[in-house]
């Protein structure tokens, strides 16, 4: 009985020594994005509550910077959206209408607009939860976790958000947003988890508001995405956007 005793205490304090703490589960997260660039296409759908959807075409690329990230979504169909792009450096956002030819860097407000008319803004396209939030473990099972994740700026639109996050690979297959009131606002549901080239990528990511019952689907197709290939600095400047 004592062997047994000794045996349990060994294994528990084991346990204790290798737990992970919620930061460092945030920063495991980030790391699965571990590819230095990335270049996708993929299809957003978004629809609204009488079911009537709208569709864009759009082609995106990434590039991890030694000092900030910076990335790139132009738009290819439809026809009236065909050049318009978004540009994101460090925690700068631009956005370029193609009909009018003008740029315009967002405002910390505007940020928290819809982005393109769909269930996410512009400041959920841009979370960087390692830098920009904390985390505390609300719960977890053999197979998960689910990480109470706060912003650290207190002017952000939600008060806090709930993901679970799976243990074996640190994929959160689902997020929900909740207010300042504490009311769960949107819910991100990502499935179809699939490795390309050794980099998990999730085919299908859905953002849905709950008031509105806006629902938008991000949807790619697993032959077209490439990662770490070279991509030049000039692709993601103000000037390039026009091009």
């Amino acid at each position: 009985m004592r062997k047994i005793f000794i045996s349990f205490i060994v294994i528990f304090c084991r346990t204790l020594l290798f737990a992970l703490t919620a930061d460092e589960i945030l920063d495991k997260m980030d790391d699965v994005r571990d590819y230095k660039t990335a270049k996708m296409n993929a299809t957003m759908k978004i629809i609204n509550r009488d079911g009537h959807t709208t569709s864009m075409s759009l082609i995106s690329y990434e590039k991890t910077g030694e000092e900030e990230d910076m990335s790139l979504m132009r738009f290819t169909e439809p026809a009236r959206l065909k050049g318009t792009a978004i540009l994101t450096v460090g925690d700068n956002i631009w956005y370029y209408n193609n009909r009018t030819n003008r740029v315009r860097l967002l405002s910390k407000s505007a940020k928290k607009g819809s982005m393109m008319g769909s269930s996410f803004s512009y400041e959920d396209m841009d979370m960087n939860y390692v830098d920009d939030y904390t985390a505390e473990i609300e719960k977890e099972t053999d197979k998960e976790y689910v990480l109470k994740i706060i912003p650290k700026d207190k002017d952000k639109t939600y008060k806090y958000l709930l993901a679970d996050v799976r243990k074996d690979d640190f994929i959160a297959t689902k997020v929900e947003y909740y207010n300042k009131n504490d009311l769960k606002y949107k819910e991100l549901i990502s499935k179809d988890i699939v490795n390309i080239g050794g980099h998990l990528v999730a085919l299908f990511v859905s953002m849905k508001e709950i008031g509105s019952q806006k629902i938008t689907n991000f949807e790619m197709k697993e032959d077209s995405a490439e990662f770490d290939l070279r991509l030049d600095d000039k692709l993601f400047s103000e000037r390039y956007l026009k091009k």
